[in-house]
């Protein structure tokens, strides 16, 4: 791979590690080129399956199966050929020159210079995901941990309520034991739980040991307060994807330019790189080249605004 003679040097190896491979690891041009392949082939087997004259309902598992499949090798090749294209404007795109001038004078000196300098080529395209599916992922998570808040709340309270009633009510309505006993587990758990249920619940043969165990479930919150637990903890859960998109996604509203400066500087900041004014600047050009938008530029006061919120 032919670099131009501004590119720092760990940002060589980088490049060419992850593009060309290095090793036994072949290199994700070599992945994409594969996985290129294996979509063909999967075409092909859903094209053999819509005219096989087999049993309808196993064809059409076959065919569930293969579109299944093709879906999520249609989404690591697009992941691959995203990388692979964004390492390479990183590498060719001319205004990255005074990217890699400004890292330089910023770290001149240090003798972590090199680790910095890579880390930030490799933030940079790290951080280039579609921030939509962890927004959609935590505003779904927030709005069923309310639902799962309610409904424990309520069930507890029908419990409590039929409970106030004096009727011969069912134990597995109160008892966790009771539930317990009543509940089997389902596939390869199914016999392991039969066989350790009544030593669990206090019914095994040692009768010492069991004795402290149901002395234990007596004392046992039941279920009414279980669920109040539950009720408690779901109201208090602030749903999030962990590391650098819970930065990406802070605010309420969607902004692709927004979304990837925060997650970007939120793994600089993690990974050491102090946030100063060549970095912001850095981080501008790097950013436009990386969102590759015509009609997007990035700029230092974009940099700023972004990260005012995260300060």
């Amino acid at each position: 791979m032919k670099f131009p003679h501004y590119i720092p040097e760990p940002i060589k190896q980088q490049a060419t590690h992850y593009l060309d491979g290095s090793g036994s690891w072949e290199g994700w041009i070599v992945c994409l080129k594969e996985q290129k392949e294996k979509l063909s082939k999967i075409d092909e087997k859903i094209a053999y399956w819509k005219l096989s004259k087999q049993d309808p309902d196993y064809a059409g598992y076959q065919l569930e199966k293969l579109r299944t499949e093709k879906l999520e090798d249609e989404q690591h090749f697009a992941d691959l050929d995203r990388d692979i294209n964004c390492i390479n404007r990183l590498i060719h795109d001319a205004s990255m020159k005074e990217t890699y001038k400004l890292l330089i004078n910023e770290f001149f000196g240090d003798e972590t210079a090199d680790r910095k300098i890579d880390q930030f080529i490799f933030f940079a395209w790290s951080a280039n995901i579609n921030y939509a599916k962890p927004r959609e992922s935590v505003n779904s998570a927030t709005e069923i941990s309310k639902e799962i808040s309610a409904t424990a709340t309520k069930l507890a309270k029908l419990l409590n309520k039929i409970g106030e009633t004096g009727s011969n009510n069912p134990n597995e309505f109160f008892s966790i034991p009771s539930l317990l006993e009543s509940t089997d587990n389902h596939g390869h758990d199914f016999h392991i739980w039969k066989s350790m249920k009544n030593v669990v619940l206090g019914n095994g043969s040692n009768e010492e040991a069991a004795n402290v165990l149901r002395y234990g479930w007596e004392k046992a919150p039941d279920l009414p307060k279980l669920l109040n637990t539950v009720a408690r903890v779901a109201d208090e859960f602030k749903p999030s994807c962990g590391y650098f998109a819970d930065a990406a996604i802070m605010s309420r509203q969607r902004n692709p330019k927004t979304e990837y400066i925060r997650g970007y500087a939120d793994l600089l900041r993690k990974g050491g790189v102090n946030l100063s004014s060549n970095i912001l600047k850095a981080i501008a050009i790097t950013a436009t080249v990386v969102i590759n938008n015509p009609d997007l530029i990035v700029t230092y006061d974009d940099v700023r605004k972004a990260l005012a919120l995260t300060a």
